[in-house]
């Protein structure tokens, strides 16, 4: 990643890693570092600026990780209206996470979502991060759920088909 800064960025970042020094005493070394790294123009450190940042998660899988959310929604309320609920297992409509270690950066966004903005409640849970790939069934299962008369008020037929492995 290429990093430039203009002389006016640079000015900026220097007076807040000033007051940064000034704010937090037991991390003042490293914001001094940093200081310096902005205020002597050395270009190759300033990786080091934004070390801590994760890559970005674009708007379409942000909206997609959404959708997977509201399908779970759904098929968690329309789960809760059955009366006759023989035939389907509620772990097979539960929101079961994602791997984090193949699906990183939707694993992190979706805890985010979930434990941090307190969003999705339903689909909230400790263990978000599971040992399979999780987007290629969700991806199936968004196909089927668009395919739905009604998207927010599934029906017993449409529960099992969105959740069926075919």
């Amino acid at each position: 990643m290429d990093i430039t800064l203009t002389l006016k960025e640079r000015l900026l970042l220097a007076n807040q890693y000033l007051i940064l020094e000034k704010l937090y005493p037991d991390e003042a070394e490293h914001y001094a570092e940093l200081r310096k790294v902005v205020e002597r123009g050395y270009a190759l450190e300033y990786i080091d600026l934004v070390e801590q940042f994760s890559e970005e998660l674009s708007k379409e899988d942000c909206l997609e990780v959404h959708d997977i959310l509201d399908m779970h929604r759904a098929l968690h309320d329309a789960y809760g209206r059955l009366e006759d609920k023989s035939g389907i297992n509620a772990d097979e409509i539960r929101f079961q996470g994602f791997d984090a270690n193949e699906e990183t950066r939707q694993y992190v966004y979706v805890g985010f979502l979930l434990h941090d903005q307190k969003r999705w409640s339903e689909s909230n849970r400790d263990d978000l991060n599971k040992p399979w790939r999780a987007l290629p069934r969700y991806r199936k299962m968004l196909t089927k759920w668009g395919r739905s008369a009604d998207r927010y008020h599934l029906i017993r037929e449409d529960i099992v088909r969105i959740i069926s492995e075919d």
